[in-house]
């Protein structure tokens, strides 16, 4: 399938760990104490809570483009296939 295919596969394995992550937490007894219901408490700190997610997503949004491109520079070397298919498993497997 080519690279539809390895998008494809990495997208299914993305979900099917979310899958299993939620069924742990919602069917392991381990997690019983840690599960309550939604309330208005919950809310009370969202300023601070956004004060700190909204750097570090920029910090994750920032990292995926720079591999992005990355990957796209390493288009302009000698073997271009053979570079970034490299250049994309490093990143890949440093993650």
């Amino acid at each position: 399938m080519g690279f539809t295919g390895a998008a494809f596969v990495n997208s299914i394995s993305c979900w099917i760990g979310a899958a299993l992550l939620a069924i742990y937490v919602g069917f392991s007894p381990k997690c019983v104490k840690t599960t309550v219901s939604l309330s208005f408490e919950a809310f009370q700190d969202l300023k601070t809570f956004f004060k700190l997610a909204v750097p570090s997503a920029a910090m994750i949004c920032l990292e995926w483009c720079s591999y992005e491109i990355l990957v796209i520079l390493s288009g302009l070397l000698s073997n271009p296939e053979l570079q970034t298919a490299t250049i994309s498993i490093s990143c890949q497997v440093g993650v």
